[in-house]
C-alpha cells in the first residue's frame, strides 16, 4: 500500500486528479486516502501534495517528492512534470502489459494537463461496463491519443511497450517506446517524446510498414474547442493548447466521442469530446512519420514555428531562441553534430548555440569540439562556450 500511494503521487494530475486511463473514472482524487497515505506508511511528501495541489491549509508540514518527473517501467506508465503546482504543465504516457478484461486497447498514448486544464485526455470508462459503447468505443484504440492503422483496434494482450528509453534533466525529459499491436498489417510503430522544460512536447512517430495501403492516424482529443492556425490547430480561448505539425501538412479529419467528463470533476459523469486526427497513407518497406509539436499556452502568446530538417532533426523557433532537437537512436551524425546518446536537444539564441541536453549518451561533439565526455551512458546538460 505505501508503494501504491507513492504511485498516486507520481501520477496525480496538477488539478488533482488521475487520469481517466483503462477502466478508470476521472475526477478529484480522495484526499482523505493521501492523508491516510501520509499517516499510516509515513510518507510526508503526502502532505506537501495536498497542500500545494488540494489547496489543504491544515496539512501538516512535509516536503515535496524528491521528483517532478518520473519513470515508472514496473507499472508502464512515465510521467513528464515541471513543478508541482496546480499550473504545472504535465503528460502521462502508457507503455504497460496487458492486465486483464481493464484493459483498453492503448499502447503508447498519453495525456496533458496546463495551466490547471486537462488539455488531451483518454475516454476512460464510460458510464458503467454496461455502457452499451463500452466495447465498441471507450476500450478501442481511436478512443485514445495514439497512432491508429485502418481505425482499428492494435492486439493487446501479449503486447507491451518495447526498448523503452527514458531520461530526464532539469531542462529536458525524453520517452521512447515501440509496440507490435499492429503487426497483422505488417506495422511497427515508435513513439518518442521529448519535453523542452517549460514550454512544448515534441511528439514523433516513426510507422514502420511492410504493406502500401493502409490508413495510418494520429489522434488527438482534448476537450477545447480547436480552431486551424497555420497547417495545425489551436485552443479557441485561453489557457490552450497548439497542435503543429514540423514540415509535413497532413489531411485530417475532426469529430466528437464520449469520454469521461472534464467539466465536471465527479467519477461517472461523461460527455462529448472532440477529436482531431491526422493521416497519412503507408507505403510498402517504409517508414511514414507523425512529427507534432504540442505547445500550451497560458495567454496569447506567440506560436513557435517547428521545421523539419530531416527525419531525425527539427527546429522549434520562437523569436529570438530556437531549440534544436535530434533523434539520435543511439548513433547519429551531421557534419555539426556527433553522438552516441538517444537524444539530444542544442539551445540556440540568435544564431549562436549556448546550451546542451544529452540523454543516455557518453559524449557529444559539436562543431568540431567535443562538449560532453562521460565513462558511461547518463543524461546531462551543459553550456557550449563561444
Amino acid at each position: 500500500m505505501g508503494k501504491t500511494i507513492d504511485w498516486w503521487l507520481s501520477m496525480i494530475t496538477p488539478t488533482g486528479e488521475i487520469p481517466a486511463i483503462n477502466d478508470s473514472h476521472r475526477g478529484l482524487f480522495p484526499a482523505s486516502i493521501l492523508r491516510d497515505g501520509a499517516r499510516l506508511f509515513r510518507k510526508p511528501q503526502a502532505y506537501a501534495v495536498l497542500r500545494n495541489l488540494f489547496g489543504e491549509t491544515g496539512a501538516e508540514s512535509g516536503p515535496l517528492p524528491g521528483y517532478t518527473s518520473r519513470h515508472m517501467p514496473a507499472s508502464g506508465f512515465s510521467v513528464m512534470r515541471t513543478e508541482w503546482t496546480p499550473e504545472a504543465l504535465y503528460l502521462t504516457v502508457n507503455y504497460g502489459p496487458y492486465a486483464g478484461f481493464h484493459t483498453h486497447f492503448d499502447m503508447l498514448d498519453f495525456e496533458i494537463y496546463a495551466y490547471g486544464k486537462p488539455l488531451a485526455i483518454d475516454a476512460g470508462i464510460g458510464l458503467t461496463y454496461d455502457d452499451p459503447l463500452y466495447n465498441i468505443w471507450y476500450r478501442s484504440s481511436r478512443a485514445h491519443n495514439m497512432v491508429t492503422v485502418n481505425d482499428s483496434s492494435i492486439e493487446r494482450e501479449g503486447i507491451e511497450g518495447e526498448r523503452i528509453r527514458w531520461g530526464t534533466t532539469h531542462s529536458a525529459d525524453f520517452f521512447s517506446g515501440e509496440h507490435s499491436g499492429y503487426r497483422r498489417f505488417g506495422v511497427l510503430l515508435r513513439r518518442q517524446i521529448a519535453f523542452v522544460k517549460p514550454s512544448f512536447w515534441f511528439i514523433l512517430d516513426d510507422v514502420v510498414s511492410s504493406h502500401s495501403g493502409d490508413t495510418l492516424s494520429w489522434y488527438f482529443h482534448t476537450p477545447e474547442r480547436l480552431v486551424p492556425e497555420g497547417s495545425g490547430f489551436a485552443s479557441l480561448s485561453a489557457p490552450g493548447i497548439r497542435i503543429i505539425p514540423a514540415g509535413d501538412v497532413y489531411p485530417f479529419r475532426t469529430g466528437t466521442g464520449w469520454g469521461a467528463s472534464s467539466s465536471m470533476r465527479v467519477p461517472g459523469k461523461t460527455e462529448q469530446v472532440p477529436w482531431i486526427r491526422f493521416d497519412r497513407i503507408s507505403s510498402r518497406d517504409s517508414v511514414r512519420q507523425f512529427a507534432l509539436v504540442l505547445s500550451p499556452f497560458r495567454g496569447q502568446e506567440e506560436a513557435p514555428e517547428a521545421v523539419r530538417v530531416s527525419d531525425r532533426h527539427f527546429i522549434v523557433k520562437s523569436r529570438e531562441n530556437a531549440e534544436h532537437l535530434y533523434f539520435t537512436h543511439g548513433a547519429y551524425s551531421d557534419g555539426t553534430l556527433k553522438t552516441d546518446a538517444e537524444f539530444v536537444l542544442v539551445r540556440m539564441q540568435k544564431d549562436s548555440p549556448r546550451a546542451y541536453v544529452v540523454i543516455e549518451g557518453t559524449y557529444l561533439i559539436y562543431g568540431g569540439k567535443k562538449v560532453y565526455d562521460s565513462p558511461a551512458a547518463s543524461s546531462y546538460e551543459g553550456e557550449i562556450a563561444p
